[in-house]
């Protein structure tokens, strides 16, 4: 079941990061609402994930730093992928009005 859970984690991330690319207008007045977005979907994936294997309050804890980071990483690769992408349109602008 981990298996599963981990799938619709990480689709569900990587589909949140798409939508926050396409959507770049709600920054940076909405950004909050962002972050909201992302932590809820992650620790309700995690609350799914104790539900199923139970366990002690740091049994949990676990889950949940597990669960950010599974959910965390799309979202941060997508981040990197827009900043060198804008950091290359800003170094071909400069080149082009540098000559």
């Amino acid at each position: 079941m981990d298996t599963v859970i981990d799938i619709c984690e990480v689709a569900t991330s990587c589909a949140y990061a798409a939508w926050l690319d396409t959507h770049k207008g709600f920054e940076p007045k909405m950004t909050w609402a962002e972050v909201v977005v992302g932590v809820a979907y992650t620790l309700t994936f995690s609350t799914l994930r104790g539900a199923f294997y139970g366990g002690s309050w740091w049994d949990q804890t676990k889950r949940i730093g597990r669960d950010f980071a599974l959910a965390g990483t799309p979202i941060i690769i997508s981040e990197l992928r827009q900043a060198f992408e804008a950091q290359r349109e800003d170094a071909k602008f400069e080149e082009e009005y540098r000559t």
